[in-house]
């Protein structure tokens, strides 16, 4: 998206929203990306500016001087808080003539333009239009004016920021209203404000074996009485860790893609085997046990594989690994899932690790008994200091019951072609799930929204 405002075919753009929205950060954002150009603000000093944004720092120059800088790059930036229409047309003409391709950023318009009537308002906008466009450069126009103005009709862009609440986190989405000359491929786009910086969450990379290189695993140390999940910002949420005897509850929405979860298990799996502990898996819906071990196998050891994973199946095979299940019994299957476990413990040296796709269990045996198999499960979990991991959908029937006897609930939800996970319990807001495989293996990354 930010690509497409800098584009050559977009000369003007219009950025709408609310106050703290994040309006002046994705136009610093856009001026770090352009390389070059003026900040003008009508609303703070040079200096409230550098306190209010993470990215701009205020340096002193000589003596008194002082100097703005984004990313470490001088920042020309303009105190217009005094001044009118005809002091900012004068600037940009200023700007554009000396400097041409530079991108102005009027910070924001709407203070100067409430001061117009309507006429006067509509020539002034004419002018500054014509004029950046004159000179091959570029502006953009910040606004809160939530309604449709004479600025709509003449910019070549039109970005909206908005947000929302969900489950406590606020979740920031960018929609693009107006792109003149080109497809709006993403009409809606969810972004972060994390660390003063304006990012857009791209839809989720999630390579097969043979789309990327692999190398040996390496894996992240356990810490003191906790398991390392693999995942290094979800230790860091955890405080440390996966606790011995903890019982999580992942929740996919309805239109939650179960393969998107992939790297997030393998990642999991990889380290726990690695480290010592056995890794039982049930599959949920739409994920293949035999497409996770080759996945696993790309980058973990034949050996540890064949002496930690263990993955039951419904489709009779004698495949390494497996452990074959009765669809008609839905006892059988959690005898055979506990022997699978007790197998790997007595092997040692850590306790084993389960995944249970619930959803798949509910529609292969129904839920009737399925409730009381899990609470058995969880009372093992806690005795043998082991993890236990269970999926569940937002249609699954004994899903409150699920997730109110689990320790940590996570729901995962495909917003906007990004990955948005929220940790409900306990509460550490919205983050964004990244997948990077530049170190020859599944790494994920979880970014908070802010």
């Amino acid at each position: 998206m930010i690509d497409e405002l800098l584009s050559p075919s977009i000369s003007t753009f219009l950025i709408k929203g609310s106050p703290g929205a994040g309006k002046s950060t994705l136009a610093l954002e856009l001026l770090r990306r352009n390389g070059k150009g003026t900040y003008v603000s009508t609303r703070v000093s040079k200096e409230n500016l550098a306190s209010q944004n993470p990215q701009v720092s205020l340096v002193v120059v000589k003596g008194a001087e002082k100097e703005l800088k984004i990313g470490g790059v001088p920042l020309d930036a303009k105190d217009f808080r005094l001044a009118g229409s005809r002091e900012i047309v004068s600037l940009v003409l200023d700007k554009v003539t000396s400097d041409p391709g530079c991108l102005i950023v009027l910070d924001s318009w709407d203070s100067i333009a409430k001061e117009l009537d309507p006429v006067e308002r509509l020539r002034t906008e004419k002018t500054i239009v014509t004029i950046v466009q004159s000179k091959e450069s570029k502006l953009a126009f910040i606004s809160e004016e939530p309604e449709g103005t004479s600025t709509d009709y003449l910019v070549d862009a039109i970005i909206e920021l908005n947000s929302e609440v969900s489950f406590g986190s606020i979740l920031r989405r960018i929609q693009v209203k107006k792109l003149r000359g080109m497809a709006i491929a993403a009409p809606t786009l969810l972004y972060t404000l994390n660390d003063g910086r304006f990012s857009v969450l791209e839809p989720p990379k999630i390579l097969l074996p043979g789309q990327y290189a692999p190398k040996r695993y390496r894996p992240i140390a356990n810490a003191g009485d906790t398991y390392s999940s693999g995942i290094s910002d979800l230790d860091e949420m955890l405080g440390g860790g996966l606790y011995r005897g903890l019982t999580i509850a992942l929740e996919f929405k309805r239109d939650f893609p179960a393969y998107m979860h992939s790297p997030y298990v393998q990642a999991m799996a990889a380290n726990l085997m690695t480290n010592g502990s056995g890794y039982v898996m049930l599959p949920s819906v739409g994920v293949s046990g035999r497409s996770l071990r080759d996945s696993l196998a790309n980058f973990i050891p034949k050996e540890v594989l064949n002496s930690k994973l263990r993955i039951g199946s419904y489709r009779h095979t004698e495949a390494a690994s497996v452990f074959n299940l009765n669809a008609s019994e839905v006892e059988e299957t959690f005898e055979e899932t506990w022997k699978a476990t007790d197998a790997l413990d007595k092997d040692g040296p850590l306790p084993s690790s389960i995944l249970i796709g619930l959803d798949k269990l509910e529609a292969i045996h129904g839920p009737t008994k399925l409730q009381r198999h899990i609470s058995k499960t969880i009372s093992r979990v806690k005795s043998s200091g082991g993890t236990a991991t269970f999926v569940v959908r937002e249609n699954t029937t004994n899903k409150d019951s699920i997730v109110g006897m689990c320790d940590m609930h996570q729901i995962f939800e495909l917003m906007d072609r990004a990955i948005v996970v929220q940790s409900v319990k306990p509460f550490n807001g919205a983050s964004n799930i990244e997948y990077d495989y530049s170190s020859g293996w599944p790494q994920v990354r979880l970014i908070p929204i802010e």
